[in-house]
């Protein structure tokens, strides 16, 4: 039986990689972002294998349905990968309360809601792994970067807790945390960065790949 990743952000950067990555090795992979444009052009790079479903993170309701519409149409949802992401950027002294809520709302409850909709299917099959991509700044700062560490280290918090309160349903939750990757988004926020100092988007879909490859006796802290 193949294997249904549903990944949020798929349509772009790392979720783009990772969809790529996954189809590669056999799995169906279902493409959510808010562009259905974007959707539809990534899925139709990768191919057969991959299904555009654009959709809000934000909008709960509309997470529940698309889990719901790849349970009945793929007959299984074997992993979430939460990318949706945003990043806006300044000093903290004068940051607008607006933008931080911006990325509270995707980066926090956009994990959430897509947790909550993947786990309605995962828990009745007791099987599923959900992988949340945060940043390094989950764990650390940098300047101007106080907001989206906040959303950052929020989202790593509530993967942390979810891990703990899942495992006993037999689903695996962990959390990436990579430094900076070579996407659009990374070299708008630091125009500092040369090629060199940065890592491909590959290479954080070869650690989803190994998260996906352990045992199922097997689990690593998020």
């Amino acid at each position: 039986m193949t294997r249904t990743a549903w990944i949020t952000g798929g349509a772009t950067g790392i979720g783009a990689g990772v969809a790529h990555a996954l189809a590669a090795d056999g799995w169906q992979v279902w493409l959510t972002s808010r562009s259905p444009a974007a959707c539809a052009a990534t899925a139709a790079a990768i191919g057969a294998r991959a299904i555009a479903a654009p959709g809000d993170v934000t909008d709960a309701a509309a997470m529940t349905a698309l889990a719901a519409r790849i349970r009945a149409e793929a007959g299984s949802l074997d992993c979430l990968v939460c990318s949706a992401g945003v990043g806006i950027y300044g000093p903290l002294d004068g940051f607008d309360p607006a933008a931080l809520e911006r990325m509270l709302a995707v980066n926090v409850r956009g994990t959430l809601h897509a947790a909550q909709a993947a786990l309605a299917h995962m828990k009745p099959a007791r099987a599923g792994t959900i992988i949340g991509i945060a940043s390094v700044m989950a764990v650390t700062g940098y300047r101007n970067q106080g907001a989206y560490a906040a959303s950052k280290h929020a989202m790593l918090g509530l993967l942390k807790v979810l891990a703990k309160e899942v495992q006993g349903d037999g689903i695996r939750v962990s959390c990436l945390c990579p430094g900076a990757v070579d996407t659009a988004m990374v070299r708008g926020s630091r125009p500092d960065l040369k090629p060199g100092d940065t890592m491909a988007v590959e290479d954080v879909a070869d650690a989803v790949r190994f998260l996906l490859a352990l045992s199922p006796r097997c689990a690593v802290d998020v």
